[in-house]
C-alpha cells in the first residue's frame, strides 16, 4: 500500500466523521431556530408563512453546512495528492518540466569499496575517513 493510498484512506474516514458531525451540528443549529417559529404559530402567526420562513432557513442552513463539507473535501483531496507528489519524490519520480531518471543519483565519498549501493540513504562514514580515496557511491534516492 503506497503512503498515497494510506492518505486516500484516513481521507475517506476524516471525511465521513466530519460529515456526520456536522449533519449532527445542522440538525441541531436547525431545531434550535424552529422554537422561535413554533412560538410565533402558537402565538397567532399565520402557519403558511411560518412555513415559508422554516424552509428558508432550512434551505439556508444546508447551503452553508453543504458548503463548509465541500471546502472539507476539497482539503482532504488536496492532502491526498500531495501525499502522491511526496511518494513519487521519494522514489526518485519528480516531474517538473521533465521527469527525471529512476536512476540513483551519484555522489563522490571516500570508501575502501570501488562501489557500494546504499538503499536506505545512510552511508558508513567511517571506512571513508580510513582510505582517502575518492570512490564513486550510488545512492538510491
Amino acid at each position: 500500500m503506497t503512503i498515497q493510498d494510506r492518505a486516500s484512506t484516513f481521507n475517506d474516514l476524516v471525511q465521513s466523521s466530519f460529515r456526520n458531525a456536522m449533519d449532527a451540528v445542522e440538525k441541531i443549529h436547525q431545531t434550535t431556530a424552529e422554537i422561535p417559529i413554533e412560538i410565533l404559530k402558537e402565538m397567532g402567526y399565520p402557519e403558511d408563512k411560518a412555513e415559508l420562513f422554516k424552509d428558508s432557513h432550512r434551505r439556508v442552513l444546508r447551503t452553508v453546512y453543504g458548503g463548509i463539507c465541500n471546502a472539507h473535501k476539497d482539503l482532504g483531496t488536496l492532502v491526498v495528492q500531495q501525499f502522491g507528489e511526496l511518494g513519487k519524490f521519494a522514489n526518485g519520480v519528480v516531474e517538473s518540466g521533465g521527469s527525471t531518471s529512476n536512476k540513483a543519483r551519484q555522489t563522490k565519498v571516500r570508501s575502501k569499496a570501488s562501489q557500494k549501493k546504499v538503499t536506505t540513504g545512510e552511508i558508513d562514514t567511517s571506512v571513508a575517513k580510513e582510505s582517502g580515496k575518492n570512490e564513486t557511491v550510488n545512492i538510491s534516492v
